[in-house]
């Protein structure tokens, strides 16, 4: 290996990110090694999937709030008592 070539084994996509976007990195190249490409790729397709789940659970939770309590309409349990949604506090 080259004088400096293992420089930036171990740093974080947002220090490789920052390098590489920087106005004064002239000079200065980043270049994924091969053996880190299917690291790289899981850890996006991960994150990906992460952000299509939270999209997901916020269209869900805007169309619950406005939906009617499920005891709405029902008679409550003898005794009064509450229902699991509502001891559970799902509905805000």
């Amino acid at each position: 290996r080259a004088r400096g070539e293992d420089r930036g084994r171990q740093l974080r996509v947002g220090q490789v990110a920052a390098v590489a976007q920087a106005k004064d990195a002239s000079g200065i190249s980043v270049e994924l090694d091969e053996e880190a490409r299917p690291r790289v790729k899981a850890s996006s397709e991960w994150i990906l999937s992460c952000l299509a789940g939270a999209r997901h659970l916020r269209r869900h939770h805007r169309l619950r709030r406005h939906l009617p309590p499920p005891h709405q309409g029902r008679a409550r349990p003898p005794g009064g008592a509450p229902q699991a949604s509502e001891r559970w506090n799902l509905w805000p």
